[in-house]
């Protein structure tokens, strides 16, 4: 079946929804697991808050921005219900605000934008929800005119 992951803004939980229905427009979503893109996966910290979610390219991990106080990326693991797994947290560029994903020969690179300083740092993306960073950075006059 299908899967709905929610990112909400002020409590950091990652929320995983099953969806069922959609033949005639009617969808029942049903909530399957919450998880926590807090540090250490606790509660939430009110310095922080969750910013973006995105999807592996295959689809096989998902990764949650939280800005503010922690600064951090969060990876979650795919099971094969959509249910997640944390596997690893990072620390990202000052207030983490936008994440992309660039195809290499090597596997994908998850690109993380820093509002703050504005700074983009870059992670490779490894298999099973892995995340690593490459210490790469940009920032300045390395940054492409806007």
């Amino acid at each position: 079946g299908a899967v709905v992951y929610v990112l909400c803004e002020l409590s950091q939980a990652l929320l995983t929804y099953s969806r069922a229905g959609g033949a005639e427009g009617n969808v029942t979503l049903t909530l399957e697991q919450t998880s926590s893109i807090a540090r250490g996966g606790g509660d939430a910290d009110a310095g922080s808050k969750a910013g973006e979610l995105l999807l592996a390219p295959d689809g096989s991990a998902v990764y949650a921005s939280n800005r503010g106080a922690q600064n951090t990326i969060t990876a979650f693991a795919v099971g094969p219900s959509g249910r997640l797994a944390r596997t690893v947290q990072v620390d990202a560029p000052a207030f983490p605000r936008g994440m992309a994903f660039v195809p290499f020969a090597r596997g994908p690179v998850l690109v993380v934008a820093g509002q703050s300083e504005g700074v983009l740092a870059t992670y490779r993306a490894l298999p099973s929800g892995g995340l690593e960073a490459t210490h790469q950075r940009l920032s300045g006059d390395a940054l492409p005119p806007f």
